[in-house]
């Protein structure tokens, strides 16, 4: 059996009677109102879009759930999300880019437009990875004549 000493004991039940958790109160947001979402490296433009998609989409569900649909328009989020998405789309086709790994840093904030809050992305850096140009070199070792 295991017997804790008394003086940690006393910082243990300490601890534990105080409320150490930050106070929620209706009026404190637990939300962010700007922020930057960096992916980590994805195999291909395809797979960002998807972690990108579940992200915004997230995002989207939780600001939801926090404000309300009287405060917060998520069809006016999604319309912006399309845009985006869109927009990624098509500058990896042109580019030929789409095999591509690639990362993404996002810039997001909550702006009020039209009396109600929308998830706006301001702004998109894609990071390519290219590959560089291999080559195989191959090596005989020779034996020294003596």
């Amino acid at each position: 059996m295991f017997i804790m000493p008394y003086r940690i004991y006393q910082k243990y039940k300490a601890s534990a009677n105080s409320n150490s958790r930050p106070n929620r109160s209706s009026n404190s947001s637990p939300i962010a109102k700007e922020g930057v979402f960096v992916t980590r490296i994805n195999g291909t433009s395809r797979s960002l879009l998807w972690r990108l998609k579940r992200w915004f989409y997230a995002s989207i569900r939780q600001y939801l759930e926090t404000l309300g649909s009287d405060i917060f328009d998520e069809e006016l989020s999604k319309s912006f999300w399309a845009q985006i998405s869109s927009a990624i789309v098509e500058y990896t086709n042109e580019n030929g880019l789409v095999e591509t790994p690639v990362q993404a840093e996002v810039h997001y904030k909550l702006q009020n437009l039209n009396g109600k809050l929308a998830f706006t992305i301001t702004s998109v850096t894609l990071k390519f990875f290219k590959e560089f140009k291999s080559e195989t070199i191959t090596y005989q070792y020779k034996e020294k004549e003596q």
